[in-house]
């Protein structure tokens, strides 16, 4: 009787689950900027001037964060030279779905980054009322074109001052 007593209880611990470690346990499913990963190239209007424009778009901080580095190569214009402009934007995913973020630019700008996500599109509101407040977008079209917009209030309106067009290079 006895080995039949401890055969069953052997028989129970074997089947029953064991509970598993928190850390182990899948997470919930949210929100994901992979759609914007890679490589982007395109024409830009940048502030009223022709550009040529690159993004790159990767995992960043041990995969909890997006990097992006924008690069746009501005066209001289009359007696205007022709610049470079370079910035960097790190966005994070949190749990409620919210995007937040810094960026960083060659103006010297150092902005706050808020916003949210969904499949093919980010969009942000950054800096604060101390510096300038505006906002950019970044929607994928069906047919691969990713459509940026950039504006700022400027005395009380929106004003557009970056209008891109990228498609996909790997």
């Amino acid at each position: 009787m006895r080995g039949l007593i401890r055969a069953a209880l052997l028989g129970a611990a074997v089947i029953a689950p064991l509970p598993v470690p928190i850390h182990a346990q899948q997470a919930p499913v949210q929100a994901s900027l992979g759609w914007f990963n890679g490589e982007w190239e395109g024409d830009i209007d940048f502030i009223g001037r022709p550009a040529k424009g690159k993004l790159v778009v990767r995992p960043g901080l041990v995969g909890s964060a997006t990097v992006l580095t924008f690069t746009a190569d501005v066209a001289p214009l009359g007696d205007r030279p022709a610049f470079r402009f370079e910035g960097q934007g790190t966005y994070r995913i949190k749990p409620d779905g919210s995007v937040v973020g810094l960026w960083a630019d060659s103006y010297g700008n150092f902005h706050e980054l808020k916003g949210r996500t969904k499949p093919g599109e980010l969009r942000v509101t950054w800096g604060d009322a101390l510096s300038e407040v505006g906002h950019s977008s970044y929607v994928l079209a069906t047919d691969g074109v990713l459509t940026v917009t950039d504006s700022a209030f400027v005395n009380g309106t929106v004003q557009i001052f970056g209008k891109a067009a990228y498609r996909k290079k790997s």
